[in-house]
């Protein structure tokens, strides 16, 4: 972060795995959560984040829903605080 602010950066996309997410989450470092749906049943799948059960809940507000053809969706939520 510091790094990307030492380059003028005043937003990151943040692509990483449950451990990172999470410790992004509970630093308040996550404004949005984008979700992309995609039309296809795997079985199984990776969390998001860890367990935050230790967190308050975590409140979304969706501010928009974008399809696309071939049924994907892409959700954005703004992580309330």
């Amino acid at each position: 972060i510091k790094t990307a602010e030492e380059k003028g950066f005043t937003k990151l996309f943040l692509v990483g795995g449950t451990k990172i997410n999470t410790s992004f989450l509970k630093s308040g470092l996550i404004d949005e959560i984008w979700i992309n749906i995609h039309p296809i049943l795997i079985g199984h799948g990776k969390y998001l984040f860890e367990e935050i059960s230790d967190l308050d809940l975590v409140n979304l507000e969706i501010f928009e829903q974008k399809p696309f053809e071939g049924g994907q969706i892409l959700l954005k939520y703004k992580v309330k605080r």
